[in-house]
């Protein structure tokens, strides 16, 4: 499914930021930065895999999400700090 598929799932409109799988919807999450095409807040992904240490594959089984998500998740987390 392309981003533009995936960003017409939303209800509102999509802030898109520098990173092609983070992106801020009005309303979902408190407005704070997500996964694309979820509702998954880019903290929940930095909490399991920076301070929890949880291994890769297991962020990918507990939230159904791929790679690229979850390193583009991190990605904006480092850049942002």
């Amino acid at each position: 499914m392309s981003r533009t598929e995936l960003a017409a799932r939303y209800k509102n409109p999509v802030q898109w930021t520098e990173h092609p799988w983070v992106v801020r919807v009005e309303g979902y999450q408190g407005n704070e930065p997500i996964i694309l095409g979820t509702r998954i807040p880019v903290r929940v992904i930095v909490i399991a895999w920076v301070r929890q240490g949880m291994p890769i594959w297991e962020v990918l089984e507990n939230w159904d999400i791929d790679e690229a998500q979850v390193y583009d998740a991190l990605s904006y987390y480092y850049r942002s700090e």
